[in-house]
């Protein structure tokens, strides 16, 4: 029975543990020790931990656990909940520092977990507290994603070489790095603040040889900082460039996240995939310069996009000859009876010239949550988006880049995306054939197979049969 659950997707298993009592029974201890995920939301955080509390058999069936305690009474039943966690792996928490102060007995509960190899902390939480974690964990800890805040009394490549053998994966914001110390040398996958490194390339690719994988989060300044000018950036750029990184972390395949930091850092080698957040016209030199810098076979790009902009689409992409799948989100901050036009007319040349074999283009609609009249202006804008006439917008398009052989667009308020596949019956026409949709009773009829299945096996059980 439980080797027959633990082959359904966890939608399915849900809804096959409302069949019958045996299912719903089975179907807990799979739900705790096979999903990825369990989505406590902050009412369901109390009655998940009594339930765990007062069924302590189930503990040896966690794995993964996702727990907000935001209120001391919440902290305390968390503390007692770790503390028989003994079979879990993956714990991510969002928690504040004052929980800390009210149930100090959670910070013993959180570093004995003999079995842990994820731990993500989400909130406000001092550095120096998690730094004492991990210095006491005896854990094979892997992967630690961890916002510090505040200065650490200790060295920080001190505190995280105790875990240089282990870790994997590192996010790790707000602590500064005037030294990297000792090598993390199997760290592949990195989510970093460049300003942490003081915009030092070298200082980092030091501290983490083995990185395949790489974000550049965007700097956060506080309340009397103001973030740097745009030619503070091409200064850091020209200092890098000086310090010779060509040749290093060879085997780095994805680079991503703010663009002005992946800029700076003149990071010079060709990349499997390259994604850039919120970039805005004014970058569009900067994003040339990073392309010639990583030459990416893959790139994922998300323009917020002013609408009398439109016309700079054209040449923004002159330098990505190497990409052959492109992803992109534009988003339209401001509303214009014109929209549609400007789209149609200048989108398309964006891709002239270009060895695309795959594109993805997503319009999205910026939340004008500060404007006193959002609303208006967003369904302004919405309006005019479906005004797009959509099949043209991707002939268009597929007239530009002949290597084309897939396109998609999604639209805002729409459910599924519109694709097509592209064949050209001669130099001069185009077939643009439409991929059916995914079919809206598809979930639905996932269900009913798998209680189909799981009847009968109940049929197969009650005729005496033993299942091993």
């Amino acid at each position: 029975m439980f080797h027959l659950l633990s082959l359904l997707p966890k939608a399915e298993l849900l809804v096959t543990m409302l069949t019958c009592r045996a299912l719903h029974s089975a179907g807990k201890k799979h739900l705790l020790q096979i999903c990825a995920e369990i989505p406590l939301q902050y009412n369901r955080v109390e009655p998940f931990m009594r339930f765990m509390l007062n069924n302590p058999d189930y503990f040896r069936h966690l794995r993964t656990l996702g727990i907000t305690l935001a209120a001391p009474s919440l902290a305390r039943m968390g503390a007692r909940t770790l503390s028989q966690c003994h079979s879990l792996e993956v714990l991510c928490m969002i928690i504040w520092e004052r929980m800390f102060r009210d149930v100090p007995e959670l910070d013993q509960a959180i570093c004995a977990l003999p079995r842990l190899t994820e731990l993500t902390i989400k909130g406000a939480v001092k550095a120096d507290r998690i730094a004492r974690w991990i210095m006491s964990m005896n854990c094979p800890l892997r992967i630690l994603r961890a916002p510090f805040r505040g200065k650490m009394s200790q060295d920080a490549s001190t505190v995280l070489q105790s875990l240089a053998e282990q870790l994997e994966v590192l996010d790790i914001h707000g602590i500064s790095f005037p030294r990297a110390g000792s090598r993390l040398p199997r760290v592949h996958s990195a989510d970093v603040t460049f300003t942490d490194f003081n915009y030092d390339m070298g200082l980092l690719l030091d501290w983490l040889p083995a990185i395949t994988d790489l974000v550049f989060s965007k700097p956060r300044y506080g309340d009397n900082e103001v973030p740097p000018a745009a030619f503070w950036w091409d200064k850091m750029r020209k200092t890098n460039e000086s310090r010779r990184l060509s040749g290093r972390s060879p085997q780095l395949q994805s680079v991503q996240g703010h663009l002005l930091s992946m800029y700076s850092s003149a990071l010079a080698r060709e990349v499997h995939r390259l994604c850039c957040d919120h970039v805005e016209m004014l970058d569009a030199e900067r994003l040339s310069t990073l392309l010639i810098d990583l030459r990416p076979h893959i790139l994922d790009l998300h323009i917020v996009l002013p609408p009398e902009e439109c016309h700079r689409l054209p040449g923004l992409l002159q330098e990505a000859s190497n990409v052959t799948q492109l992803m992109i989100c534009i988003e339209f901050n401001r509303p214009t009876t014109q929209l549609a036009e400007l789209v149609v007319l200048h989108l398309p040349q964006m891709f002239q010239s270009l060895n695309l074999q795959s594109v993805t283009i997503a319009f999205t609609i910026h939340e004008l949550v500060e404007e006193p009249d959002a609303i208006l202006q967003y369904e302004e804008l919405a309006r005019s988006l479906r005004a797009l006439d959509v099949p043209q917008l991707a002939e268009r398009i597929a007239a530009q880049v002949p290597s084309l052989k897939q396109i998609t667009i999604q639209m805002p308020e729409e459910e599924f995306n519109l694709a097509w596949d592209i064949s050209r019956l001669d130099a001069d026409r185009l077939l643009l054939t439409p991929i059916p949709e995914p079919g809206r009773n598809e979930h639905w009829e996932r269900c009913r197979s798998a209680l189909e299945t799981c009847r009968s096996a109940l049929s197969f059980i009650r005729h005496g049969a033993v299942i091993g």
